[in-house]
């Protein structure tokens, strides 16, 4: 993923360029393919490019176009459909990168733009003429998106880090976040370890002007009725259709592709789709958390491993990596990796996923 963080100051009362380098520095923890910052009277927009699409490979952000600016993080999945809606613009083809779409579908729509883009998502679009800042986040918030808001002062970021860098923004953490971290209690949704720091829940967006912050949900899950109807067959021939869609969006890249293939249902029919899906079996490849064996060459107790072995085999995967030691020391190692790079802990600690995602 790609990863964006801006400042916005009511008023247009200019931001320090020493908070600007703060900011600035703290995202350049990782090596990207380009980044980019952009500051006018009162904003600032940084970007640091994955180039991951064929579309990203020519993409500079921030991205200016119609008297906005935007960056972005995003997949779309239904850019024929949105090149459709913007046809009348004739400088748009399929090699137009997503950030571009989506800056003229807002031109064009204004908040509502969201509601017509499928995929992974998160943008901040800044609107000269109207002096507003929107960033919205994707249906099922797969693309992170933090935010501080006090006063006349807005942060948004892919990364906590971002945000605790800006010297006016505390560090101290939640307290009612602590406590239901330590006693297994789901937290408010937009909470985080710290006070300052808040998510953009998933399908909502925010609008930040001189007047204030405004936050609208514009999608929630509805029971989808039309998927009710129809013999078995019908039924199973369409969820077919669905998921082969959705595991083939997931394989346009231009970089190897990987899959967490734990051996279990969900993971086991995804890596069987994108082996048969994938253009060249060769760039597939997996990874899966298997139980170490003791000195007689016996596990404590079973995993899926054989299940993820027979997924291997059928599916003809070249390239499968296990791994079966934590590389945990102490007790709190597990939280090594949330620390470094969610700057606090996270409510769900998926720590035995940890060593294999270092190794991917």
């Amino acid at each position: 993923m790609s990863t964006i963080f801006g400042i916005r100051q009511a008023g247009g009362r200019p931001i320090e360029p020493p908070t600007i380098e703060a900011v600035s520095q703290v995202m350049h923890h990782w090596q990207p393919d380009d980044s980019g910052v952009w500051t006018q009277e009162g904003i600032v927009l940084g970007h640091l490019m994955l180039r991951n699409s064929p579309e990203s490979l020519g993409e500079e952000n921030p991205h200016h176009h119609g008297g906005c600016s935007i960056v972005c993080d995003a997949r779309i999945d239904n850019r024929a459909d949105i090149l459709t809606v913007l046809s009348s613009e004739r400088d748009l083809s399929a090699q137009t990168p997503d950030s571009h779409l989506i800056l003229r579908l807002y031109l064009r729509l204004g908040a509502s733009c969201v509601e017509r883009i499928i995929g992974d998502f998160a943008f901040a679009i800044w609107d000269a003429g109207r002096r507003e800042l929107f960033c919205a986040r994707d249906h099922m918030g797969v693309r992170p998106l933090f935010y501080h808001h006090r006063g006349d002062l807005f942060i948004f970021s892919s990364e906590q880090r971002g945000i605790l860098a800006h010297p006016g923004v505390s560090s101290t953490p939640d307290r009612d976040f602590v406590h239901c971290l330590l006693g297994g209690i789901p937290p408010e949704p937009d909470s985080t370890f710290h006070e300052s720091v808040r998510h953009l829940l998933p399908g909502h967006w925010a609008r930040f002007t001189d007047e204030g912050l405004t936050i609208e949900r514009y999608w929630s899950l509805q029971r989808p009725e039309r998927l009710l109807k129809g013999s078995p067959s019908e039924l199973r021939a369409g969820f077919l259709e669905t998921l082969e869609r959705v595991v083939r969006d997931r394989l346009r890249t231009v970089h190897p592709v990987g899959c967490e293939l734990s051996g279990g249902l969900d993971s086991s029919v995804v890596t069987t789709l994108a082996a048969r899906l994938i253009d060249d079996r060769s760039r597939l490849h997996t990874f899966s958390a298997v139980l170490p064996v003791d000195d007689s060459g016996r596990k404590p107790f079973e995993d899926e491993e054989r299940y993820a072995d027979e997924v291997i085999r059928h599916a003809g995967i070249v390239h499968a990596v296990k791994v079966s030691s934590s590389g945990r020391t102490g007790l709190f190692d597990s939280h090594e990796l949330e620390l470094d790079i969610c700057s606090g802990v996270d409510i769900f600690s998926s720590f035995w996923l940890e060593p294999f995602r270092r190794m991917m």
